[in-house]
C-alpha cells in the first residue's frame, strides 16, 4: 500500500494534472502573438491563396483551422461546464507537447552557443516538461485523463490573465525580446509561477473571508 502511494506521488510530481485554467493560459498566449503578429497572419493567409492547386489552397485553409480550432478549444472549456471528450484531452496534450519543443528549438536556435545567458532556463524547462509528458504517454504512464475535467474559476481566469498579459506586454514590447523567449517565460509563469500567486489569493481570500 506505501509504495503504492509512493508510486502515485512520485507520478503526480513528474506529470502533474495540467487543469482548465493552464491550458486557457497556453491558449491566451498563442493568442497574444497571433494578434500582434497579425501582419504574419495575413501573409499566411494570402500565401495558402498563392498555391500551385485548388487542393494545395484548400488542404492549406483547413490547416489554418485546424490549428485555430486547437488553439481555442481550451477557451471553450474554459467558460464551459461540459467535460471534454477523450480526444479533445489527446488534442490538447500533444499540442503542449509540440508547442513546448517548437518554442525550445527556437530559442535554441537563436542564442546558437550563448547559452551564458539566464533566458535559457526557461525553454530548457518547457523542454523537460514537454519531454516528460511525451515519455509518459510513450511508456502509458500517463493518459489523456491529466488533463482535469475541474471547471476554471471566472475571478482566477481574470487575475491569471491580466498577469499573463502585462508579462507578455513587459517582454515582447518593452524589452523587445526575441518571440520564442517571450513564449517561452510566459509558458513558465502559466504552467508555475501563476499555480503560486494563485495559491497566495485563496490564502489571502480566506484571511479577509474570515
Amino acid at each position: 500500500m506505501n509504495i503504492e502511494k509512493i508510486k502515485k506521488a512520485v507520478l503526480k510530481f513528474l506529470f502533474p494534472d495540467y487543469d482548465e485554467l493552464t491550458l486557457f493560459l497556453f491558449s491566451l498566449v498563442t493568442l497574444l502573438f497571433v494578434i500582434s503578429s497579425s501582419g504574419s497572419l495575413f501573409r499566411l493567409l494570402r500565401l495558402a491563396l498563392i498555391q500551385d492547386s485548388f487542393f494545395d489552397i484548400i488542404m492549406s485553409f483547413l490547416f489554418i483551422l485546424v490549428a485555430l480550432a486547437v488553439i481555442f478549444l481550451p477557451v471553450f472549456h474554459a467558460f464551459s461546464k461540459r467535460k471534454k471528450r477523450k480526444w479533445e484531452k489527446k488534442v490538447m496534450l500533444f499540442a503542449i507537447v509540440f508547442i513546448d519543443y517548437l518554442v525550445a528549438w527556437n530559442v535554441y536556435d537563436h542564442l546558437k552557443g550563448e547559452f551564458d545567458t539566464w533566458l535559457i532556463i526557461f525553454p530548457l524547462i518547457n523542454a523537460v516538461q514537454a519531454s516528460l509528458v511525451a515519455i509518459g504517454l510513450w511508456y502509458n504512464l500517463i493518459t489523456s485523463e491529466k488533463i482535469s475535467d475541474e471547471d476554471a474559476d471566472s475571478t482566477e481566469i481574470i487575475i491569471s490573465s491580466i498577469l499573463l498579459m502585462a508579462l507578455f506586454l513587459v517582454f515582447h514590447l518593452i524589452l523587445h525580446q526575441y518571440w520564442a523567449i517571450t513564449f517561452s517565460v510566459c509558458v513558465f509563469y502559466a504552467t508555475i509561477i501563476n499555480k503560486i500567486v494563485l495559491q497566495a489569493y485563496r490564502a489571502i481570500k480566506k484571511i479577509i473571508m474570515f
